[in-house]
């Protein structure tokens, strides 16, 4: 018997499905660093590297395909905050704050990739480096112009994330106390 799609939204609303999935999607990575960071050794940071980067390209392909807008700092950081809640889910709590027409800060409160990757008790500083990379070549993938530089990260012990977007040129600090 074939379950169809209507049949699954009466038994598991459509909100429970993405929530349920993303929640998984959300800890593969923890659970890859688990079994394989020991086994691989030193090569592992370098292979979760390139599929971080293979992630991005993803992104960006999605992000193209859906129209999503890319000129400028506040533009990227909308964008950056719809394709990490597509990828995670529901459960992220972000805040983008446009500092000029160039820049923007997106601020995490909660993120679910973290959540996840402490239920399955993996070393949090893996998930930064995924992180950054996956952030930095998204925007650098959507606009060449444009780059990250994070201010702080939950994962390695702040209380938030704050993620400044701006011109590879600009080289003021601004962060949000």
């Amino acid at each position: 018997m074939v379950v169809t799609d209507s049949e699954l939204a009466l038994v598991i609303p459509y909100e429970m499905r993405w929530k349920l999935v993303s929640e998984l999607v959300a800890s593969i990575p923890a659970m890859y660093d688990n079994l394989f960071s020991d086994i691989v050794g030193k090569e592992y940071t370098e292979i979760a590297g390139a599929v971080s980067i293979e992630v991005a390209r993803r992104a960006r392909l999605i992000a193209l395909n859906l129209g999503l807008l890319f000129g400028d700092g506040p533009d990227l950081a909308h964008t950056l905050s719809l394709i990490l809640t597509i990828f995670y889910g529901p459960n992220y709590r972000l805040e983008e704050l446009p500092i000029s027409e160039e820049s923007a800060v997106l601020l995490c409160t909660r993120c679910p990739r973290l959540t996840e990757t402490q239920l399955v008790h993996s070393d949090t500083q893996n998930l930064f480096h995924r992180c950054l990379g996956f952030i930095v070549y998204t925007v650098e993938g959507l606009n060449p112009e444009y780059t990250v530089r994070f201010v702080r990260a939950s994962c390695t012990g702040d209380r938030h994330c704050e993620i400044k977007v701006q011109k590879k040129s600009d080289k003021k600090d601004v962060s949000i106390k």
